[in-house]
């Protein structure tokens, strides 16, 4: 056989097989990974979709008629066959594997759990992940949430698919800042119990949503614990989902928040120019270095005493990437829930801030 081209980006997984108990488990677990799948009762019913499908799942039961087709090596194929837990397959269908050029096998329903894997990233792997970006403030009340806000709503306008996190529970919730409070969908009460992989597609259908923006937010109800399982299975998932994923990162140090960190390919830690915020802000850096992402500054003045950036950025030794000014205008409008980032000193922020990532030169 000759080595095959990669798949083509959006095709669906391919299923090869006769055998409707088989298939039947195959079906099911490519409903589990919120995947669609094409079917082939038979190898040359398969020969179409051999060469574009994101994956190949082939049955024992037709892996005679595969190798027989002579279909061209290529990636993302999967032997599976129904057995009792524990089984081992047959050496035969091993010897058969190689044959064909599979590069797992898988036996059901034992393996179901990695399939059901296997399926969701198939479709995943042809995308590119999210850049995902991460806000925190260097003392309470600077803003983190607002820039957050105002740069993922920059994006959106853009045209970007853009996911804003909000881990703060205490923080008032976004969906009020940007107006979204009546908008239906799910929020991180119904996500905090959430574990495992989580379909991108499901969730970005569940998730409120205006324009380009979807939201994870809160309700107006008592606030949840935020289990390390649940931010991590939302971040991934959406990191799959969208062009660009934005974090509201609490103050708190949790498990949580850990989670969230390490994920985060730039964090940007916005620190008032004034004396007393600069201190508590190096205690805050503290916390962020330890992982592995790129800490960035966003500096807030002017002060009663204001520092200026560069002092700023000597003090605490990292690059400070924009400066908000006080602006009245953007305390009125989060009030009124009618953030605008068109104008003023926001949406310079958020401009700097989407060049910083490589989302500067989206669509208009």
């Amino acid at each position: 056989m000759s080595v095959d081209s990669a798949p083509t980006a959006s095709a669906r997984p391919l299923v090869i097989t006769a055998d409707p108990d088989l298939l039947d488990e195959v079906l099911r677990l490519a409903a589990a990974a919120g995947v669609e799948v094409e079917v082939a009762a038979h190898a040359q019913a398969a020969q179409r979709s051999w060469r574009r499908a994101s994956a190949v799942v082939i049955g024992d039961d037709l892996v005679d008629q595969v190798i027989s087709a002579g279909l061209s090596r290529r990636p993302n194929v999967v032997l599976a066959c129904l057995a009792p837990a524990g089984d081992e397959p047959a050496a035969d269908l091993w010897r058969k594997a190689v044959a064909v050029g599979v590069e797992h096998v898988v036996s059901l329903p034992e393996g179901e759990a990695w399939l059901v894997s296997r399926l969701g990233e198939s479709l995943d792997s042809l995308h590119r992940q999210a850049r995902v970006i991460a806000f925190i403030g260097g003392r309470g009340g600077v803003g983190a949430s607002t820039l957050a806000a105002a740069v993922a709503l920059r994006a959106a306008n853009r045209g970007v698919q853009v996911a804003l996190i909000d881990c703060d529970p205490l923080g008032g919730g976004l969906d009020l800042v940007l107006g979204m409070e009546d908008v239906g969908g799910v929020r991180w009460p119904d996500l905090s119990q959430t574990a495992g992989r989580v379909s991108s597609r499901a969730l970005a259908d569940a998730l409120p949503r205006s324009g380009c923006l979807s939201l994870v937010s809160w309700d107006r109800g008592v606030a949840v614990d935020l289990t390390a399982g649940a931010v991590a299975s939302v971040l991934d998932s959406a990191a799959r989902g969208f062009d660009l994923v934005v974090i509201d990162l609490p103050r708190a140090r949790d498990e949580a928040m850990s989670e969230a960190l390490r994920r985060a390919h730039e964090i940007f830690l916005v620190v008032p120019r004034e004396i007393r915020a600069l201190a508590a802000s190096q205690r805050v850096l503290a916390l962020l270095t330890p992982h592995s992402a790129t800490v960035s500054v966003i500096t807030r003045g002017p002060s009663p005493c204001a520092l200026d950036p560069e002092s700023v950025a000597r003090t605490l030794g990292v690059t400070v990437v924009a400066d908000v000014g006080s602006e009245s205008r953007i305390a009125a409008a989060v009030e009124r829930g009618e953030l605008a980032v068109d104008r003023g000193s926001l949406m310079k922020v958020a401009d700097a801030v989407l060049a910083t990532v490589g989302q500067g030169q989206a669509a208009a």
